[in-house]
């Protein structure tokens, strides 16, 4: 045989065997890339899992539900059930870590996957840890008001002449699309976080706006959502009192019942409301004089009519201090003031005088204006809440938002939201 044909021979011979190797090799790495694709894949639906969870834990804790049992459910819905098949599901309120740390109305869920490598155990010792984590928190949209006018069409909210509105720690929420839906004269002015408006403002005079959370009012915003507006009117028949009234000098003590024709206080009394509901069937809550009205318990004065006509309002006058707290449980919780939404859009109803308030909770009349006058005002740092269809201020108001725990809603709607 030539010399040429036995090299041939041999370099053939030779390149088989490290063909064989470098084909072992190639389809080695070829299924290590298939495994990390799988672990990649894996990854992502761990990630959505983590997310899903996280936001579902977050509108339980806004509906007052089991954070961690329904941030487990959503997860395991996506196949990852804690302690099952190497999961394992930490969910967190606060969050521990990130940029809600500590915050409370914030959780946190993390979620690992630990995977046995195949292939990859050439390269990789132990097991391969495969992780998602997802934080999502409570957010109010619109920021926190203490104060929503409910019309929508027609100019909602006045100042006028030396009104002041003082809301340092909350805003003004108008939902009417008028152009002026806002409107200011004199020296009026309002200090207050935000003020959200729906159409537009008119300004006359000096009167300013000053806002704290934004740079001046914002127009052009979304309405927001009456957070009363599944109340009802508690069941009631008969009459405990009627046309009742107290006047001259000296204390009293009233109790929860139902008063038809109203309810009349004058003079200078100094009276003790016992807790409970007071129903005002037709007529009006009216306080007069220099009278002193101390709640002795939770109170909710509920406005309406037991013949679907002439909705009881509310007049409130005079120097005394109003000081009732609003119940913080039950189908009224939070509520101070009810008035019926079947009143006529036509009525209204008096805060004026000098009387001053510590109301703690919403005063809520949904289908009638409030005019709010004189020197009254909620007490500073307080829980205050006003809903109306139309309010009119004149001289000087103040609202407090410190409402954890005192029952009421938040004006503005409230959402889970995905931050991480």
């Amino acid at each position: 045989m030539p010399f040429w044909n036995r090299l041939r021979k041999a370099e053939s011979g030779a390149v088989a065997p490290l063909t064989a190797v470098l084909l072992t090799v190639i389809l080695g790495f070829a299924g290590l890339g298939v495994e990390v694709g799988l672990w990649q894949l894996e990854r992502r639906t761990l990630q959505g899992a983590a997310d899903a969870a996280a936001s579902s834990g977050a509108r339980a804790l806004l509906s007052g539900q089991d954070v961690g049992g329904q941030a487990r459910a959503v997860a395991g819905s996506f196949g990852y059930q804690n302690g099952v098949d190497g999961v394992t599901i930490a969910v967190n309120v606060p969050p521990t870590s990130g940029s809600k740390a500590g915050v409370s109305q914030a959780v946190e869920v993390i979620i690992h996957k630990s995977t046995k490598p195949l292939l990859a155990s050439l390269f990789i010792e132990g097991p391969v840890d495969i992780a998602g984590r997802a934080v999502a928190s409570v957010q109010s949209s619109g920021g926190e008001f203490c104060v929503l006018a409910l019309e929508v069409t027609a100019e909602s909210t006045e100042l006028n002449g030396t009104a002041q509105l003082i809301m340092p720690d909350c805003g003004l929420a108008v939902n009417s699309a008028n152009a002026k839906a806002l409107r200011m004269t004199g020296t009026s002015r309002i200090d207050a976080s935000s003020v959200s408006i729906v159409g537009g403002y008119s300004t006359t005079g000096s009167a300013v706006i000053n806002t704290t959370e934004a740079e001046g009012p914002e127009t052009g915003m979304a309405p927001l959502a009456d957070p009363y507006a599944d109340l009802e009117v508690p069941e009631f028949s008969g009459c405990d009192y009627n046309s009742f009234k107290i006047t001259g000098s000296g204390t009293a003590t009233i109790s929860p019942g139902v008063y038809c024709n109203g309810l009349t206080i004058t003079g200078s009394r100094t009276i003790t409301m016992q807790g409970g509901t007071y129903i005002i069937d037709r007529g009006a809550f009216d306080i007069s004089g220099t009278t002193i009205i101390n709640g002795a318990g939770p109170v909710t004065i509920v406005l309406t009519s037991s013949t679907g006509s002439n909705i009881a309002t509310f007049n409130l006058s005079g120097s005394g201090p109003l000081t009732i707290q609003a119940p913080t449980s039950g189908a009224l919780a939070g509520v101070a003031v009810f008035q019926d939404r079947a009143a006529s859009s036509s009525g209204s109803n008096d805060i004026t005088g000098s009387t001053s308030q510590a109301i703690t909770g919403a005063l809520y009349f949904p289908r009638q204006s409030v005019r709010w006058t004189g020197t009254s005002g909620a007490t500073t740092g307080g829980c205050t809440q006003l809903i109306a269809r139309t309010i009119k201020f004149v001289g000087t108001s103040d609202f407090g938002n410190n409402c954890v725990g005192k029952g009421t809603r938040d004006i503005g709607t409230s959402t889970a939201a995905l931050f991480e």
